[in-house]
């Protein structure tokens, strides 16, 4: 396809359409070009040359439309999604912050996780190990305060021994 008046295969030379341009698909063969054996003749949907929708296989879960139209489906349900339960991430989280704000957040980190793992025995929700996480920090901080305590008792007694 080329200006009017001139023979196919000249003018532009990628000119869609024009089975002689360079590039172009086109559903006769190419002179020296054989189809490879093995693969299945050239045709299909338009647009994708050589490829065919194979029968049974769909996408799964690709619905068309938007909501409200005509071939929209709503998700279903399915599975309840499993929770946390919120009182062993507290836990936890006080547990951590014991590093910062000492025992004010490790007694609250053991009394949550006692809290939590009840929870989770009766309800089956998710977070045992953040609460035991969590009683474990709270537990090891709080022997952690009394040992110091004591030590400073014992260093002030020294002290006032000595003056």
């Amino acid at each position: 396809m080329g200006f009017p008046n001139q023979p196919p295969g000249q003018g532009w030379p990628d000119a869609p359409g024009d089975p002689s341009s360079p590039g172009q698909f086109s559903d006769t063969a190419q002179p020296g070009y054989q189809q490879p054996s093995g693969y299945p003749p050239p045709g299909g949907q338009p647009g994708y040359p050589g490829y065919q929708q194979q029968p049974g296989y769909q996408q799964p879960g690709y619905q068309q439309g938007w909501p409200g139209s005509p071939g929209y489906q709503p998700m279903s349900p399915g599975y309840p999604g499993l929770t946390t339960n919120s009182l062993a991430v507290a836990s936890l989280v006080c547990g951590v912050c014991q590093l910062f704000a000492g025992i004010f957040t490790g007694i609250p980190a053991i009394i949550l996780g006692h809290l939590a793992r009840g929870q989770i025995r009766r309800t089956g929700e998710q977070g045992s190990g953040m609460a035991l996480a969590g009683l474990i920090l709270g537990y090891a901080g709080l022997a952690l305060t009394v040992l110091i305590v004591i030590a400073i008792a014992i260093a002030a007694t020294h002290i006032q021994q000595y003056q």
